[in-house]
């Protein structure tokens, strides 16, 4: 992914534990990617760009972004800063 690449930071399944998928809520609007992150694999930094997403209170998000053969580009929101406007995972039924 290129710095400048506009994207948006949908729900995403976290993790399949116990039998159970936890899903990672995403954030509203459109994010400008920024640079890599070191965070993980795949990760990059992202800004808010439009109302909706400065509104989160976000300064910036770390993104993973992954694209699996044959695939569109799949985005899981890591991290935010500040920490306290992370949505918290909840479980799937």
């Amino acid at each position: 992914m290129k710095a400048g690449s506009v994207i948006r930071i949908p729900d995403a399944v976290a993790s399949r534990t116990a039998g159970r998928e936890v899903i990672q809520p995403g954030l509203p609007g459109r994010w400008s990617i920024w640079s890599q992150a070191a965070g993980a694999p795949g990760a990059h930094f992202a800004v808010p760009i439009d109302a909706a997403a400065r509104e989160t209170g976000v300064k910036y998000a770390t993104v993973r972004i992954t694209k699996p053969q044959g695939e569109t580009e799949r985005v899981q929101l890591i991290a935010t800063d500040p920490a306290v406007a992370m949505p918290k995972p909840v479980r799937a039924a």
